[in-house]
């Protein structure tokens, strides 16, 4: 699998876990490259998902055609990837609205907070309206739950040699950890800073699949987004 960049600036914490010694089993290369076209699509669209974020919380109609746009222009995709959860924890019964994350439910949003204004309802037909990027291999994006105490576990195969991202959001509502573990079980990337959102990065030895993991550290369930390349 394969604007507003300064939204981007703060927040994202990625920690490298692989070693020197264990290089020959463990599924990381450390002097690879860090990036390319297909992971900078990946951080335009945490750039839109951040936008969206914003945006339903301050009720901004701009922030959402703004992110919509960007979610059009980068090709993306739904996710193909296998998802397991696990936990212990008790499945909350509290009812909170899910957002629709699709384009066509951020632009609703959008023209709802316009409250009646001409020029952001006409802007956000435009943006509807408009040509999604045929771009091949564009970026793969998912909308999921994960409820307190329990862990999802996404399965995805990168490509060796080739830099692999994942940039994950929550709702806001309780800290998510993340982790990324390569097929022979070893620690590549983890992010647990106290905030539900992360990019993490890596570059695969071997083409094989990864485990990345969302771990819900909180008592309510959490809805969050997740795109990869």
């Amino acid at each position: 699998m394969a604007i507003f960049a300064a939204v981007l600036a703060a927040g994202f914490v990625a920690t490298p876990a692989a070693t020197a010694g264990a290089a020959a089993k463990t599924n990381t290369d450390p002097a690879s490259k860090a990036s390319s076209e297909q992971t900078q699509a990946v951080e335009d669209v945490a750039t839109a998902d951040r936008l969206v974020a914003y945006g339903d919380a301050h009720r901004d109609a701009l922030s959402l055609i703004a992110a919509a746009r960007i979610l059009k222009a980068s090709g993306v995709r739904h996710a193909r990837a296998t998802k397991k959860t696990e936990g212990s924890g008790k499945k909350d019964a509290q009812h909170k609205e899910d957002k629709d994350q699709t384009v066509a439910g951020i632009l609703a949003r959008a023209k709802q907070y316009a409250a009646g204004n001409k020029a952001l309802i006409a802007l956000a037909e435009d943006v509807a309206a408009s040509s999604t990027k045929g771009r091949v291999g564009g970026p793969g994006r998912a909308t999921s739950r994960v409820y307190g105490g329990y862990t999802d576990t996404w399965t995805i195969t990168f490509e060796g040699g080739e830099p692999a991202i994942v940039a994950i959001r929550g709702d806001g509502d309780t800290d998510l950890d993340f982790y990324v573990y390569d097929e022979n079980g070893n620690l590549i990337a983890r992010d647990t800073d106290g905030t539900d959102y992360t990019l993490l990065r890596w570059t695969p030895r071997w083409t094989g699949k990864f485990y990345i993991k969302v771990k819900n550290l909180g008592h309510v369930y959490n809805q969050y987004v997740i795109a990869t390349n």
